[in-house]
């Protein structure tokens, strides 16, 4: 798991005067529907509740790693937060699978990494970029988001949902902001997470913020 630990960045360069202070927080929302983390439901009807109150000038937001997530986030944080930054939504349009190399993938994953593969595929990475590397460098980005945020006992439903759903890549990461927000900055990182698969990819956003 070591190996998979995310680098993930939220950039903040405040532009103000001398005397204006800001109050910036981070918070790592841990929003995934995997089973390593748990209670998703839960945990987003909270989060979405606190940020109608949040007090801080600025919030900057890790691991909410589904588009659908982030879309929902801004909406609830919007009176609160009127301005907000994330990374470019990718149109949707079809799955975020083949049905082919995902099945490849997954009968590779359940032959050679049946324990670990069973608890998710972040929980049996290890195994799986060992033995099934070639099959996963064979799926789209989409794809493979949709699969690290997916229950072990859903990931072929990767191949039927809807990619406009959720699984275009986002870094995990949305910024909050009460002021208005300019030189917004995004970036994907392209060093491989490892051995040359980004599982999920990551990058980082930035912004200045005035008053």
């Amino acid at each position: 798991m070591k190996a998979f630990l995310l680098l993930l960045f939220c950039l903040l360069a405040p532009r103000a005067s001398a005397n204006s202070t800001y109050e910036l927080a981070t918070f790592n929302a841990a929003l995934t529907r995997i089973e390593l983390v748990g209670n998703y439901a839960e945990r987003k009807e909270a989060l979405l509740k606190k940020l109608v109150n949040a007090t801080v000038d600025v919030l900057c937001l890790q691991e909410v790693w589904l588009g659908v997530d982030i879309d929902d986030v801004i909406k609830a944080a919007m009176p609160n937060f009127p301005y907000s930054h994330r990374l470019s939504p990718v149109p949707g349009g079809g799955p975020p699978c083949e049905s082919g190399p995902l099945f490849s993938g997954y009968t590779c994953g359940t032959t050679n990494c049946a324990s670990a593969f069973s608890r998710g595929v972040l929980n049996g990475a290890p195994c799986l970029v060992e033995k099934c590397g070639d099959e996963l460098r064979s799926l789209p980005q989409a794809c493979l988001n949709c699969l690290i945020n997916s229950k072990s006992d859903d990931l072929l439903k990767c191949a039927s949902v809807n990619k406009a759903v959720s699984y275009e890549s986002t870094h995990g990461l949305v910024l909050l902001s009460k002021h208005r927000l300019s030189n917004r900055i995004e970036r994907n990182y392209t060093e491989p997470l490892v051995r040359d698969i980004e599982v999920p990819s990551r990058g980082f956003i930035a912004a200045d913020v005035s008053c």
